[in-house]
């Protein structure tokens, strides 16, 4: 079992190719943020996090973020992989809470049975994921990110909003390490 898994894009994003967008300023982007397949890059601003319905553990927004370094973790609760990393997920969130950073879960249903809210709830409970938790069942955060559909799926912003990595996959944790020491170091000089 694999987790890395394709979600189907509409056919507005097949009928127009991926391509670069323009940011405005943090959060803010360009209409056709939906047709953008890509991941970000390093560099690129926080996306909006506007559009999700279904929030657990409280509904959270660019401006609360502005100021915190920030790792998003997106993950399916039928994923393995996602499963395996959350101890290094509940290390790094004991070790540098006094740093700043804040973990913010987003739910990316990779089968039906990730889709029912109360499944999330109970997994949240059971693996003691205690950030806020977007569920992402239509894929909005997931295309502003640009997954590309793999889990699990790791970004880390500075303290100003601005992308200092990502990783993908079982050793994703381990890829983004070294950059978010450094990004820890930037946000408490």
């Amino acid at each position: 079992n694999s987790c890395f898994g394709l979600i189907k894009p509409s056919p507005a994003i097949l009928s127009n190719p991926p391509r670069a967008r323009k940011q405005t300023r943090r959060g803010k982007h360009s209409p056709k943020d939906s047709e953008f397949l890509m991941a970000l890059k390093v560099g690129a601003l926080l996306p909006a996090l506007d559009g999700i319905e279904e929030w657990i553990g409280g509904r959270v927004t660019n401006v609360e973020l502005e100021g915190y370094p920030v790792l998003f973790d997106f993950w399916a609760l039928s994923c393995p992989f996602c499963l395996q990393n959350l101890p290094r997920l509940h290390e790094w969130r004991d070790q540098y809470a006094d740093h700043g950073l804040k973990i913010v879960a987003v739910h990316l249903p990779m089968r039906d049975v990730d889709r029912q809210s109360e499944n999330v709830r109970s997994a949240l409970q059971k693996y003691g994921i205690n950030e806020p938790c977007a569920l992402d069942h239509e894929g909005i955060l997931a295309q502003r990110f640009g997954t590309g559909g793999i889990w699990p799926y790791y970004f880390l912003f500075d303290a100003m909003g601005t992308m200092r990595s990502r990783a993908a996959g079982y050793s994703g944790l381990q890829i983004l390490e070294k950059a978010l020491q450094r990004s820890l170091a930037l946000s408490t000089a």
